[in-house]
């Protein structure tokens, strides 16, 4: 992928928000997770958004600022609420910046991830809204 990761989203009412959160590396830990998150009060019915990660589009207030990066050693996981929960997508910096542009990594269940086109996550998300 050239430049930063995107969070994509298919918007399936008005109001949206986008989560990411680092993972925390040791199950002992009590810290919180560092979030970035991210809100709109005005999403257009089953259009897909385009986020690019810790720069939000117009329209879109930050709710959350305190991750700010993506660390090479990082685990994090994204999601979505536009009507319906999005199943969360975890992730690692590798991951993601070895992705081409037109493919999406997305989740399979709430374990597993899978890599489809963009075409293919765009009309999936849209199915889903109704």
């Amino acid at each position: 992928m050239a430049g930063e990761p995107v969070v994509l989203l298919v918007a399936c009412d008005s109001f949206s928000v986008v989560s990411v959160y680092e993972r925390s590396s040791s199950a002992a830990s009590s810290a919180p997770a560092a979030r970035w998150v991210v809100s709109t009060s005005d999403s257009v019915e089953r259009q897909l958004v385009e986020l690019p990660l810790f720069q939000p589009p117009a329209g879109w207030r930050v709710d959350d600022a305190a991750l700010t990066g993506l660390r090479p050693d990082g685990r994090y996981s994204a999601g979505g609420l536009s009507f319906r929960q999005a199943l969360p997508v975890e992730f690692s910096a590798e991951q993601v910046r070895g992705l081409a542009s037109d493919r999406v990594l997305t989740a399979r269940d709430y374990r597993r991830g899978r890599v489809v086109s963009r075409a293919a996550f765009e009309k999936a998300g849209k199915a889903s809204c109704a």
